[in-house]
């Protein structure tokens, strides 16, 4: 024995174990394989992904910077600014 801590090298698993490990290393290595893009799915899913994305961030800039900022606020602020200036204009 080395040290006492730890398995030892000569300790085996029983045979349900030893089919566990090893679906589990199948499933692993497939789902690396999934990742790296190596088999599993078409080749164009990445790019379309992608595509979808850069659709996706161009129609919520120009939400944002197209029309939220430069429409709305200032409509929300003179309304805003309105009635509290009315309300100050009352006390």
């Amino acid at each position: 024995m080395s040290g006492g801590v730890g398995p030892s090298a000569d300790i085996t698993l029983p045979k349900d174990q030893q089919e566990q490990e090893q679906g589990h290393k199948f499933v692993q290595d497939n789902e690396l394989a999934k990742s790296e893009g190596v088999g599993g799915g078409g080749g164009g899913q990445g790019w379309s992904g992608r595509a979808l994305a850069v659709a996706n961030m161009a129609f919520w800039g120009f939400n944002l910077f197209g029309l939220l900022l430069p429409v709305a606020v200032p409509i929300c602020l003179k309304k805003y600014y309105a009635a509290s200036l009315s309300k100050v204009s009352k006390d």
